[in-house]
């Protein structure tokens, strides 16, 4: 499988929100960076994100963000837990 990466949050939360499904997300740098499944409608999606003719609902657009803030937030929590379990053991 393909992976599509990015750091863009807002593109991320419109994909997930036009049922692209979210396959990972990890912190690099300071930055989150999301995976999706590498696809054509995903391509054409995301082309019409940058070209501004996406339309979705504003309510759950910013319901979205808000729940994938959540996700990093707990990913962030999860990295940094691992990393001083592994500082513990050594």
């Amino acid at each position: 499988m393909k992976l599509f990466e990015s750091r863009d949050f807002y593109l991320s939360g419109m994909l997930i929100l036009k049922g692209f499904q979210l396959v990972d997300n990890v912190r690099e740098n300071g930055h989150t960076v999301f995976s999706f499944e590498e696809t054509p409608e995903l391509k054409k999606t995301i082309s019409q994100f940058y070209m501004s003719q996406c339309t979705v609902d504003p309510a759950a657009y910013g319901m979205m963000l808000r729940q994938l803030k959540g996700v990093m937030h707990n990913s962030v929590s999860t990295q940094n837990q691992e990393n001083n379990n592994n500082e513990g053991e050594q």
